[in-house]
């Protein structure tokens, strides 16, 4: 535990840089949802050197943060950020507080439904509910998370920012979208445009060519995107009149959200 003291420090740049690669790895984890991570993917995803990473994970073991899985070596957040992570949701009980609207939502479409909020560049599954049509369950496990604007609640919440402020996540994101191979640059514009007009994202395979989903931000009462609600499909699986009526479905949803929200406050509306 002494020497991962040196992760909190800041006497000076370089603890400041440690803990900036700290912060880089745990959301690279994260990123790999319930998999977690490999050394490879980590290098991947992060840029970061392969000595350097295998330092920040040593004392990032040692805080308890992570673990490492002695079976296949992949990484994954541990027990003590999980005891953080608790006491922070009390600060931001968006998921709890959704948890009746969603539950509504999935009885009445049969879609499985996800609450999605901003974390930095990326957009993190605080709720997740199953519905009663078939979807694959590695879809958004809560705690996983992506590049802002992948899927359609991170997209609603990318098209819900101040346009200065959107254009910075873009510019920021352009290279993680770029890394999958079936993305739709020209059909993503299109989308995030309509998506400011109507207010519902609407994604058809522009990340993934076999799923389609449909999307709302949670406002503030100043109109600012503190979270989202969507649906994801296999993309052959909705017709034009399911859109429409799903789609009325999530501004619904998310107007009863932002209701019950400004109620009770979940605190700032993002996570640094």
């Amino acid at each position: 535990m002494a020497e991962a003291t040196k992760l909190l420090a800041d006497s000076s740049g370089r603890s400041a840089g440690s803990l900036l690669r700290a912060a880089k790895l745990l959301r690279a984890i994260s990123r790999g949802g319930p998999n977690g991570a490999s050394l490879m993917e980590l290098v991947s995803w992060t840029d970061l050197p392969r000595p350097t990473i295998h330092r920040v994970l040593d004392l990032l073991r040692e805080l308890g943060w992570i673990e490492r899985d002695e079976q296949d070596g992949r990484y994954h957040l541990g027990r003590e950020l999980f005891c953080l992570g608790l006491t922070a949701m009390l600060r931001h009980p968006v998921g709890r507080i959704a948890q009746t609207d969603v539950t509504t939502l999935v009885e009445e479409t049969g879609q499985t439904v996800f609450v999605m909020i901003r974390t930095g560049n990326d957009a993190l599954c605080v709720l997740r509910e199953q519905g009663s049509i078939a979807f694959p369950s590695y879809l958004h496990e809560v705690g996983s998370r992506s590049a802002l604007g992948i899927g359609a609640g991170s997209m609603a919440i990318l098209a819900a920012l101040p346009p200065a402020e959107a254009s910075a996540v873009l510019a920021a994101n352009r290279f993680r979208y770029r890394k999958l191979p079936a993305f739709n640059e020209t059909g993503f514009a299109l989308a995030l445009r309509e998506a400011r007009r109507t207010g519902v994202a609407v994604q058809r395979g522009w990340f993934f060519a076999d799923r389609t989903g449909i999307g709302a931000a949670v406002r503030d009462p100043g109109g600012y995107p503190i979270a989202s609600v969507s649906i994801a499909a296999l993309a052959d699986g909705l017709t034009e009149a399911d859109h429409d009526r799903l789609a009325a479905a999530m501004l619904r949803t998310s107007r009863a959200i932002a209701q019950k929200l400004s109620i009770h406050p979940p605190g700032l509306p993002t996570i640094a």
